[in-house]
Order: C-alpha cells, then structure tokens, then sequence
C-alpha cells in the first residue's frame, strides 16, 4: 500500500455533484480507496466545508438561488436547512466511503495555520489542511486546487 493521501473538499464537491470535467477522476480515487489499494485520509475540517458547499449549492439547484443569495435565504429561512435532502444523504456517503480515515483537527493547529498561510499564500482553510497535514505526517494532497504546489513538502498527487 501505498503513502497516505489527504483528500481535499473539492474531490467529494466534484464526485457527489458529477462534476463533467473531474467526476471520473475522483470516482476512481475513491474506488481505489474502497478497495484499500491507498489510504484516504480527511479532517472533520473538510467535511465541514464539503457539507456547506453541498447545502449551498443545493439552494441553489433547488429554490433557483445564486451563491450570494442561497446563504441569505438559508440565515432568514433556517427551516429550510431540513429540508436539504441530497446534502445530508452526500455527506453520510462521503462519510461511510470505506478506506476514507477522517482525522480531528486539534485547536493547537490554528498557530500553525495562520504561519502556514502567510508564508506560502494559502488562503486559511487550506493552510489549516497543510497544518493537519504536517500533525498527521501526510505529505500527499488529491486535490485540483493547485495553490497547493506553493508547498514544497506537500506533493500534489495527479489524479
């Protein structure tokens, strides 16, 4: 088996929203995981921003809402957040995908994050998966995010 792999957000967003250009990708990496051929490894961080993505996103689809205007409908109509369907069935699937390990993301990494950020130009989410990274010893990242590459001891894996 090989070196563990961070599975960044946008893997799960792009395979449970069949994304044209990508979803074949990320449907082969998470098959590769199920079959215990790499080890996928996630925060609880990821999850969190695979799953307000994936709400956003169905606001969109479903009340024919922009980006803008679906977290302005869900802050003023918070029943609606129940009635989001696919988001709660896609993350309990991202969540049960076999091979997939998810990590906690302990409070002592937002130092390090915020260095992170600073030093290599990452936005703060993406720091705080490269500090998860270095805790957990992953060097490896699936992602289509290419600010990654500003990293040196983080190899983005091509999928």
């Amino acid at each position: 088996m090989s070196d563990p792999i961070f599975i960044d957000a946008n893997i799960f967003i792009y395979y449970v929203t069949e994304h044209p250009q990508f979803v074949d990708s990320c449907e082969d990496l998470i098959q590769r995981m199920e079959k215990r051929k790499i080890i996928g490894i996630t925060s609880i961080f990821v999850l969190n921003e695979v799953l307000h993505k994936m709400m956003i996103l169905e606001v969109c689809k479903k009340y024919n809402k922009t980006m803008g205007q679906a977290i302005g409908y869900l802050k003023r109509s918070p029943e609606a957040i129940s009635r989001l369907s696919s988001s709660k069935s896609n993350i309990e699937e991202i969540m049960n995908i076999g091979g997939l390990q998810i990590v906690e993301v302990p409070s002592h990494l937002f130092e390090k994050a915020v260095e992170i950020s600073w030093k290599y130009g990452l936005l703060t989410t993406d720091a705080f998966h490269v500090a998860t990274m270095k805790q957990y010893g992953i060097k490896n990242i699936a992602t289509f995010d290419k600010d990654f590459e500003r990293v040196e001891f983080v190899n983005v894996v091509e999928l």
